[in-house]
């Protein structure tokens, strides 16, 4: 395993706030748009890790959105039979950088330290390179505020890193995740669908996968809400006005 493009990295900084990155590999602290440091690293170390050994990404959907979503919800499985031969070290590894809370995950010692790789990898490829010195600054004085992140560039940046979200009808200053998951619950006790209660439970875990907090105000958080919502007017068998597509969204 190898990291590259550096294009939009940052030295150490425990106090990153940039929302960016292919979603992809997106640690949970980075689409909640709270402030995070070397934890989401891992994390994308994580993803990668589970790429090499299961042959699909551990966290899937039709949209970045959902992709998102399912990284909030932490909503991924060891299938078979692309993981029947990985063994429990394998297992284990992931499990320990995929974890929701950022000071759970292993650091960058501790994943070298790790079974897996001390039984798999020479002493000599475990050391780690001495610290290298900090590039000078630019011209202006300023860094780049963004994280290590995978193949990304410009066109990629702009389709995946939405930064805006239109007003919707979901009133997002009276605890618009309450409004959500009440409604869900309305639809549970009237549904009789199989198909369709499958949707809603999966929908009621990832809406309780976000901030609790009464205002919203997380970009990604708010798309999740508004398009659940959306999602929630269609099974209910109300159809809705179509919206023009917007330009700055990028999902």
């Amino acid at each position: 395993m190898k990291i590259a493009d550096f294009g939009e990295s940052k030295h150490v900084n425990k106090n990153l706030t940039t929302y960016c990155g292919t979603p992809d590999y997106m640690a949970p602290e980075i689409i909640r748009g709270t402030q995070y440091g070397l934890e989401v690293d891992m994390w994308a170390i994580g993803v990668i890790a589970f790429v090499m050994m299961g042959g699909y990404a551990p966290f899937e959907g039709e949209n970045d959105t959902e992709v998102c979503a399912a990284i909030l919800s932490l909503r991924y499985t060891f299938q078979s039979p692309e993981w029947d031969h990985v063994g429990t070290d394998g297992r284990e590894f992931v499990r320990d950088l995929l974890k929701p809370k950022a000071s759970e995950r292993m650091t960058a010692r501790q994943a070298i330290e790790h079974p897996l790789i001390v039984n798999n990898v020479s002493e000599e490829e475990r050391s780690l390179p001495p610290s290298l010195p900090s590039p000078p600054l630019s011209p202006a004085g300023s860094t780049t505020t963004m994280t290590a992140t995978s193949h990304s560039g410009a066109d990629e940046k702009t389709r995946r890193s939405p930064t805006h979200v239109e007003k919707q009808p979901l009133d997002l200053s009276k605890n618009p995740r309450q409004a959500v998951l009440d409604r869900i619950t309305v639809l549970m006790k009237m549904g009789k669908d199989e198909t369709k209660m499958g949707e809603l439970k999966y929908m009621r875990a990832v809406v309780s996968a976000v901030s609790s907090s009464t205002v919203c105000t997380v970009p990604l958080e708010i798309v999740i809400l508004e398009e659940t919502w959306d999602r929630l007017y269609v099974l209910q068998g109300k159809k809705r006005k179509s919206r023009p597509p917007n330009p700055n969204q990028g999902v």
